[in-house]
């Protein structure tokens, strides 16, 4: 009994803090506890969207295409481009998907030269997260996964690194690998899978492209830190086990960490009991 109310008032809490969040900034959605509706990997959280969606979470059901406010930094589509992103900001073009056929994908981006309209400074990236608030100061990854070959499966691996161009030293980094060590480990692979099933949800992260399907963020990525020194901001991504179809990997300041909690609403009271047979598992499993 003393688990069940300690799980019920942390799925209150929860509830409570996104209640909160949806008054506080337009677009911005709050996240969840991650300590009970995330997974951990190394020195990020991931959050599967169709999931909340499930469990009765607002704002995670809500389209990633190109062309919006976010910042795109993957995809497979042509003619994609940064110019201009959401407050008029212009940043470096994104990466492109591999052609056909091949299964592995490594990029930086963030680095790029003028040519692609990089590099993308820190101080230029937390401009654009203030359009989103002026507290916005971490930025959160959507990630649309779109594996409709016979593999619904694939892995993925990134590092986050604030770097000094005048020294091409590294001033502070956080990996997303399967190994919490805080250092980046590009061979421990991070399954994302095409299914997952967690008590009494199964959701299906192919279904629908362009549709968010995780949102990922480094509780400590606070890069108002970092602003006035003309550091650059840089993103490597890898993956494999691609198959048909693209993925796309976006940056935003659409979804934030941490809010004021007060009374959930009494709605939120039943979407909090429905979604309890699946906590505890989904606490557990090491799946993004």
């Amino acid at each position: 009994m003393a688990t069940f109310k300690k799980m019920l008032a942390a799925v209150l809490l929860s509830l409570g803090i996104f209640i909160a969040g949806a008054g506080q900034a337009s677009a911005v959605t709050i996240l969840p506890d991650p300590t009970i509706y995330a997974h951990q990997y190394d020195q990020f959280y991931s959050y599967s969207a169709k999931l909340l969606t499930a469990m009765g979470f607002s704002g995670f059901d809500v389209p990633t295409g190109t062309g919006g406010l976010d910042v795109l930094v993957y995809t497979g589509a042509s003619g994609q481009d940064n110019d201009p992103v959401g407050g008029g900001y212009v940043l470096q073009d994104p990466l492109h998907a591999p052609a056909g056929g091949v299964t592995t994908f490594s990029g930086v981006w963030g680095a790029g030269n003028a040519s692609v309209k990089g590099p993308v400074t820190v101080d230029t990236l937390v401009d654009y997260l203030h359009t989103f608030g002026p507290d916005i100061n971490i930025p959160v990854f959507n990630f649309d996964m779109n594996q409709t070959g016979a593999g619904p499966d694939l892995d993925v691996v990134g590092n986050v690194s604030v770097v000094d161009p005048n020294t091409n030293s590294v001033i502070a980094s956080w990996a997303f690998d399967n190994l919490n060590d805080g250092i980046f480990e590009p061979t421990e692979w991070v399954l994302s899978p095409g299914t997952i099933t967690e008590g009494p949800y199964t959701v299906d992260n192919n279904k629908g492209s362009g549709k968010l399907d995780f949102v990922v963020y480094a509780p400590t990525m606070d890069l108002s830190q970092y602003t006035g020194k003309g550091y650059i901001f840089e993103t490597d991504f890898r993956m494999q086990r691609l198959n048909d179809g693209f993925e796309e990997l976006f940056l935003t300041g659409a979804f934030a960490p941490d809010a004021p909690t007060p009374t959930p609403e009494p709605a939120s009271l039943i979407l909090a009991g429905s979604g309890l047979l699946g906590l505890v598992a989904a606490r557990r499993r090491k799946r993004s």
